[in-house]
């Protein structure tokens, strides 16, 4: 008897769990990454500078020396993560997709190593914005956020071409638009996905390094008072794009829902830009 109510329980919790599961497949996608970070290796790359400081030492029996001597200053913009304590925080995002259904994501982001960014000293002159995609850890955080939109991918039976529509989902409806307080300050990758606000060169940033992570070729759009992104892509499709070392990028705006490959804002209309290339 004993045995029968047992394999009776079994058998329920089975059926219970199998309608379970269809049930949450029907409903949306559920792409939940505990990613462990510690097992990303980044490398050193504080760079030093030579400031040289010239002085004489008088010698009576001798005539003016002069000697060199150089001082090492540390660039303190370039990330050098040293922890090793982790401290894992969930970070949920939710948004619709092109085909209307409901869809999250929930990243597990190193508490530590944001608070290591938020620390850093920026870099602002317009050459230097890539270094803010090509970081290490900002790719590994992109490199997240890739395996999570392909297990969309695979559950909803996406194209390539889809696949990249919910990337541009993923940042235009999960990252806030907010400007900076204090004039401009450019944020790292981690930052923009932990504190999930960011304005136009922060959202633009990350939408980059998804693109790069997916094996697209990228590059930034910089104007006078706005970032966008640019996809490589075909020039037989239409939409506006930008010629950069022979090839197509098409226009992504990445402040806002709404916008497709190619489509520009009014303001930015036949406006020119400068390329930055992210690769």
């Amino acid at each position: 008897m004993k045995k029968l109510v047992k394999f009776l329980f079994i058998a329920v919790t089975a059926i219970l769990l199998f309608v379970f599961i269809e049930d949450m497949q029907d409903s949306g996608y559920q792409p939940r990454y505990n990613y462990g970070y510690n097992n990303i290796t980044t490398t050193k790359t504080s760079t030093t500078y030579a400031t040289k400081n010239r002085y004489t030492k008088n010698n009576a029996a001798k005539t003016t020396a002069t000697k060199t001597q150089t001082k090492q200053v540390v660039d303190t913009r370039v990330p050098d993560y040293q922890g090793t304590e982790t401290d894992y925080r969930e970070v949920k995002y939710t948004w619709i997709t092109h085909d209307n259904r409901e869809a999250y994501m929930i990243l597990n982001i190193d508490y530590n190593v944001y608070k290591y960014y938020g620390g850093l000293d920026r870099y602002y002159l317009e050459q230097e914005y890539p270094n803010y995609v090509k970081d290490a850890y900002s790719k590994a955080y992109a490199k997240q956020v890739v395996g999570a939109l392909k297990d969309i991918q695979i559950q909803a039976g996406y194209s390539d071409y889809e696949l990249v529509l919910e990337a541009m989902n993923f940042v235009q409806s999960c990252i806030t638009y907010k400007t900076d307080s204090n004039g401009n300050y450019p944020q790292y990758i981690i930052e923009t996905l932990y504190k999930g606000t960011g304005d136009c060169e922060d959202v633009s940033m990350l939408m980059a390094a998804i693109f790069k992570e997916m094996g697209y070729g990228s590059v930034l759009l910089l104007y006078s008072d706005h970032m966008a992104v640019g996809i490589k892509a075909d020039k037989s499709r239409e939409g506006v794009y930008y010629e950069y070392a022979g090839d197509a990028y098409y226009y992504v705006e990445a402040t806002n829902t709404g916008w497709g490959i190619g489509q520009v804002p009014k303001d930015y209309e036949g406006k020119s830009a400068i390329v930055l290339n992210v690769w």
